[in-house]
């Protein structure tokens, strides 16, 4: 199955976490340097751009001792789940800086800094524009991929389950544990916005710090037959 071999591929991914036993903060930095290279893959084609070095420990790279410093700079400012966005901003506004055919020098450097949040800033204010003029998902083309949304919903079940809140009970006295696991990204954005359990508890899934127009335009009428049938307790609850 497709969301298996991106799970296991995630898991591989993250194995120089344990490996280099890395602490909380480096942890965080070694993930946004996974982000990093995710992004530029996507935003800069075929164009070469920094990336971690396979095979050796990752804090000794520029990367990582430039996403270190992002991950200090941005604690409590902005939500682990908007630094995609953050980065994507980065890319996306340093690539349209032109001269004839090149564009400005990208490289890791251009996450941190004054000038980095004003780029972010920029970009967050004309994203939203954008999202409020065009309503539909295929007309952003900002939508997440079927199957990421999905690995999304199983790995919230699963992660729900092991503290025992899919539980109606549970989850009414873990209210402030839910919010607090929403910010930190263990319950899926696209929960959030699914949810009955979580609009009956919160109300509208605009109460909470995420960018909620970019994940709603990737939930598809197939992606709620999925939720319903994952989190099938929520729609049987008659409590």
């Amino acid at each position: 199955m497709e969301s298996l071999t991106t799970c296991k591929s995630k898991m591989k991914d993250l194995e120089p976490i344990i490996k280099y036993k890395m602490t909380e903060m480096e942890a965080k930095a070694y993930k946004i340097a996974l982000i990093w290279q995710e992004e530029c893959h996507k935003e800069l084609n075929n164009e070469n751009f920094v990336k971690l070095k396979k095979n050796s420990d990752p804090r000794k790279s520029t990367l990582f001792k430039y996403c270190y410093k992002l991950a200090s700079e941005l604690k409590g400012i902005i939500k682990d789940n908007e630094i995609p966005l953050y980065i994507r901003a980065q890319l996306q506004i340093l690539k349209s800086i032109r001269e004839g055919e090149i564009h400005a020098l990208i490289e890791p450097h251009c996450l941190v800094g004054e000038k980095a949040w004003k780029r972010w800033k920029l970009w967050r204010h004309r994203y939203r524009k954008t999202l409020n003029a065009i309503p539909t998902s295929n007309e952003l083309g900002i939508s997440t991929k079927q199957s990421k949304v999905m690995t999304e919903l199983k790995s919230t079940f699963d992660f729900m389950k092991s503290k025992e809140c899919i539980d109606k009970k549970k989850f009414s006295e873990n209210l402030l544990n839910i919010r607090s696991w929403i910010g930190t990204g263990e319950i899926s954005c696209f929960y959030t916005i699914l949810s009955p359990w979580i609009r009956a508890s919160f109300g509208q899934p605009e109460t909470f710090e995420f960018d909620v127009p970019y994940h709603r335009a990737s939930i598809t009428p197939q992606i709620e037959h999925y939720f319903r049938e994952v989190f099938l307790h929520e729609f049987e609850d008659k409590k």
